[in-house]
């Protein structure tokens, strides 16, 4: 019992730390996407403005 108690504690860990970084990459995908998005519609309201002059 007490050899598969820290088997059990790392499994847990690692399935903890595990969705922790999968939940911080799903974040930072979201972060580029509207930061992408930011730029995008910048550079097109510049390019509007310019072409409009």
């Amino acid at each position: 019992n007490q050899r598969q108690h820290p088997c059990l504690t790392t499994k847990v860990l690692h399935l903890t730390t595990t969705d922790i970084h999968t939940s911080a990459q799903r974040s930072r995908v979201q972060t580029l996407r509207v930061y992408f998005r930011n730029i995008w519609t910048f550079t097109l309201s510049k390019s509007i403005k310019y072409l409009s002059l």
